[in-house]
């Protein structure tokens, strides 16, 4: 008996290594894989142990997956070596990562590892305001700021309909993008304005008399500071009328 299930053991390994694969619920294991597990009522489960245990864990692999049930529950892998260990809470990767408030690490879409502090990621502060022109407002002269008359989502971003201002909460590093439709104004220029200056980067000429003009920038700001958006030439321009939306604007904080 023991010699018959020593043998149906040599010939079950002797198969695994022929194949390279093993399929568990799949009678075909996908070719790129070395282990299908295949189900539609059932998931995986991973080791599940301690931290204590976790941490006991002789020489674990680079990458080597846990379960930690207690302490801040939840995946961990190795993102050192065998020798000297690292254990990191393993999370989705993006690039915006967690917003919960908890510091940590968590790994990119290319397989890196990053880090994030507690509390400074997420949007922090975002904003999009836009101008549903009518004839009294739609031509912006050279040098005037141009008005929006509606807010779309704000969160710490301040503005007030109707009015040109748009304020940021905080210092730090804000994208911002930023577009007038125009029916004439070839050779008028739009940029954004931060406390009355034009941010050098920002400006962007007008080459049709019809059409889109539109910017991106990163600038960097202080908490209080004003941003308008600015006619920067001596031409003016006309935007479309609504329902179309005559110039849009809208900023990100980058943490």
């Amino acid at each position: 008996m023991k010699k018959k299930i020593f043998t149906l053991l040599a010939l079950f390994a002797f198969a695994l290594t022929v194949n390279a694969q093993v399929g568990v619920g799949i009678a075909t294991p996908d070719g790129s894989a070395l282990l299908d597990v295949t189900s539609t009522t059932k998931g995986f489960l991973a080791p599940r142990m301690t931290e204590t245990q976790k941490n006991a864990i002789a020489s674990p692999a680079t990458g080597l997956v846990v379960y930690q049930t207690d302490g801040t529950a939840g995946f961990y892998y190795n993102s050192g070596t065998p020798a000297s260990p690292s254990w990191e809470p393993l999370k989705g990767g993006s690039a915006l990562p967690d917003q919960s408030g908890n510091s940590g690490k968590y790994l990119t879409t290319d397989g890196t590892n990053a880090s994030w502090a507690a509390g400074t990621n997420g949007l922090s502060g975002f904003g999009y305001v836009y101008e549903l022109a009518t004839i009294a407002d739609a031509t912006i002269v050279g040098g005037a700021d141009v008005p929006f008359s509606n807010n779309g989502p704000l969160s710490g971003i301040t503005h007030t309909a109707s009015t040109k201002l748009i304020i940021v909460p905080t210092t730090g590093s804000y994208k911002v993008d930023y577009s007038v439709n125009i029916t004439a104004g070839i050779g008028s220029a739009v940029a954004v304005a931060v406390n009355g200056t034009v941010a050098a980067s920002t400006n962007v000429s007008s080459l049709v008399a019809t059409g889109t003009v539109s910017g991106t920038a990163i600038v960097s700001l202080a908490a209080g500071d004003v941003m308008t958006l600015r006619n920067n030439s001596a031409v003016p321009f006309t935007m479309n009328l609504s329902p179309s939306v005559g110039a849009q604007f809208s900023v990100i904080k980058l943490d």
